[in-house]
């Protein structure tokens, strides 16, 4: 997550901050620094401590830098997602506990089907 060092608003990725400090006809409004879009992506680091330090200062910290809240929980290994697209594909390929289960059901038809060709005989 980051934030614009000059108005506050927030970011999910960095080229659409980047959008937001230099690819506008018109640059947002400075509530906290005054430091020009270019420089702020130049020493992003240094440059939040001080956002950080003034936001502190204004009293108001809590309200911009909040927490990432998670949306989607995986109830078979607990892994936490923000969008649910990506807790979707998650339980389609990626989770162990759901693969666990598959590949013991896929087993236990091939076993099926074995007991089925020994009884034909």
């Amino acid at each position: 997550m980051r934030y614009c060092l000059r108005c506050g608003k927030k970011f999910a990725r960095n080229p659409d901050l980047k959008r937001h400090l230099i690819e506008r006809k018109t640059p947002c409004n400075p509530k906290y620094l005054e430091i020009e879009g270019v420089n702020i992506l130049d020493s992003y680091e240094d440059n939040y401590k001080i956002f950080i330090e003034k936001l502190k200062d204004l009293d108001i910290h809590d309200e911009i830098v909040e927490p990432v809240k998670k949306t989607c929980e995986c109830e078979k290994c607990g892994i936490k997602f923000t969008q649910k697209k990506s807790y979707y594909r998650h339980r389609m390929y990626y989770c162990p506990e759901i693969r666990k289960e598959k590949n013991i059901r896929k087993l236990e038809e091939e076993i099926e089907k074995l007991n089925n060709i020994i009884k034909q005989k």
